[in-house]
């Protein structure tokens, strides 16, 4: 009896699935690792999981060439870490626009000039709170609408910004808000996007203006003069030369805030894929009216290779180093080096 019911479960959930048109897919990351050593405390290192989502997608045709999705995606990183949500992302795309609502985690622009290499470590060049070189990640609600017309993609976006930090500079933290909805924060931005591609050639630029309000308890009179109106533009390129993929990024801010830069490499060579990846900030002048603190410039440098058994499962070893200090966190101590072996598997 409970072989036939085991059976008739399975099939329940095989032609759910076929009728919601529902995709699975995943990865699960193993690493050995020495990250960089934070502004305070030593550097964590030894045997992690240290990588692992499983998502699910569902598309759906509504008619009229237009098309509905879904996108979810869970965090699992071993027996001892918590489920937890990642990003989700509901799509509706037609033949002459796409929109995208989601909430999600939102990257530098400039990660786009690393061209794709190989290069995976725990600390990266985005970890403000470690001195690294460019803006660290934040938690946002997005809305994008975006109009393809011939090689251009044009896009207008507006997100109500949940927590992170890292977004105006160090001394500016977005603290961790209630998620659940609204804009508790106060902080939002408007972003207005153009990327050309064609054949090996890919350019995008993007203007984004952050707005603050007083509303919340979130900023200090001065950290408020520095988020609100702050304007951020970013230019990345790539290209592809067949036997190697370069990429370049520049991003400037008004309100004193440092320039930032980036350049990738990436080197497919049969099974094997090379890469290395470069970023620096400039140096950063004290300014009391906006909250901003001395800082020195900073650099971080990467190599990466990976091993590519199949198009799912590849072993990754990345090393990187970082310089520069960072006189408001941890005084004039610079970064340690990190690495990481990791074997990979998606699915």
């Amino acid at each position: 009896m409970m072989k036939k019911t085991l059976v008739a479960v399975a099939v329940l959930a095989a032609c759910s699935a076929s009728f919601a048109q529902v995709t699975m897919s995943g990865k699960l990351g193993f690493s050995y690792q020495k990250n960089a050593k934070a502004a305070t405390g030593a550097a964590n290192h030894g045997m992690q999981m240290a990588d692992g989502d499983v998502g699910f997608k569902a598309v759906e045709d509504i008619g009229g060439g237009v098309s509905v999705s879904a996108d979810a995606r869970l965090k699992l990183r071993g027996r001892d870490t918590t489920v937890t949500a990642r990003d989700a992302i509901l799509g509706v795309k037609g033949s002459n626009f796409g929109l995208t609502l989601a909430s999600v985690e939102v990257a530098s622009p400039l990660f786009a000039g690393h061209a794709g290499a190989p290069v995976s470590l725990a600390t990266g060049h985005d970890n403000d709170g470690n001195r690294a070189p460019l803006d660290t990640t934040y938690n946002a609600d997005v809305a994008t609408l975006s109009i393809p017309f011939g090689a251009f993609t044009g896009s207008l976006a507006y997100s109500e910004v949940n927590n992170g930090k890292g977004i105006f500079g160090t001394n500016t933290v977005v603290g961790t808000q209630d998620t659940s909805g609204g804009n508790n924060s106060g902080l939002t931005s408007t972003g207005l996007g153009l990327a050309y591609v064609d054949g090996p050639v890919a350019v995008a630029v993007d203007f984004t203006v952050f707005a603050a309000t007083a509303a919340t308890p979130l900023f200090t009179a001065a950290q408020l003069n520095l988020a609100d109106g702050l304007a951020r533009t970013t230019l990345t390129g790539t290209y592809d030369f067949g036997v190697a993929k370069v990429g370049l990024g520049l991003q400037t801010k008004n309100h004193g805030l440092p320039n930032q830069y980036t350049l990738g490499l990436n080197v497919p060579v049969g099974a094997i894929s090379f890469g290395l990846i470069y970023s620096a900030r400039n140096s950063q002048e004290a300014d009391a009216s906006v909250g901003l603190g001395k800082e020195d410039a900073r650099s971080a440098a990467a190599v990466g290779l990976d091993y590519n058994f199949s198009k799912t499962t590849a072993l990754n070893v990345s090393y990187g180093t970082y310089t520069g200090s960072n006189t408001t966190i941890g005084g004039k101590e610079t970064l340690e080096n990190e690495y990481r072996i990791r074997l990979m598997k998606k699915f």
